[in-house]
């Protein structure tokens, strides 16, 4: 009949189990990345070692160790040292640049480039994709944190 309610069809109980799942996702995902940090700062307070990508294109090996404040990054790489304020990053990109700043350096999937606010760029070498990706994410965390 015309004047007839609509009967409940149970969109509104399937829209909150929905609900409920994403908000589940969202709290496993923000744990996640709570270990993945934990790990990674840990490991680059301690300091660590990873391939760099020079002006030649060729990589070196370059001791990397986040200090206690977690606000600098101090390489050490050919008897020199270098000390690298997070708040002077102003972006980081995975994989390959078209970039003026680095025309002539061979770039691939496996690279993660700090691009810093006087445009100076600084290129890790990963071993894998997945290691890449969790390198730039927790860096990234890293910089927007202190900015």
């Amino acid at each position: 009949s015309a004047g007839a309610s609509p009967t409940p069809c149970g969109c509104a109980s399937q829209q909150a189990a929905c609900e409920m799942d994403m908000d589940r996702l969202a709290a496993e995902e923000t744990r996640a990345l709570r270990e993945r940090m934990k790990e990674f700062v840990q490991t680059l307070v301690v300091g660590t070692r990873y391939a760099v990508v020079v002006d030649t294109g060729e990589t070196e090996s370059c001791s990397v160790v986040l200090s206690p404040s977690l606000l600098h990054l101090h390489l050490e790489m050919g008897g020199g040292k270098h000390s690298v304020a997070l708040r002077s990053v102003k972006d980081i990109f995975s994989g390959r640049l078209h970039n003026a700043h680095l025309e002539g350096i061979p770039l691939d999937d496996l690279c993660s480039t700090l691009v810093m606010r006087n445009n100076q760029c600084l290129t890790f070498r990963l071993s894998s994709l997945q290691e890449r990706d969790n390198f730039t994410k927790c860096l990234t965390v890293l910089a927007t944190a202190i900015d």
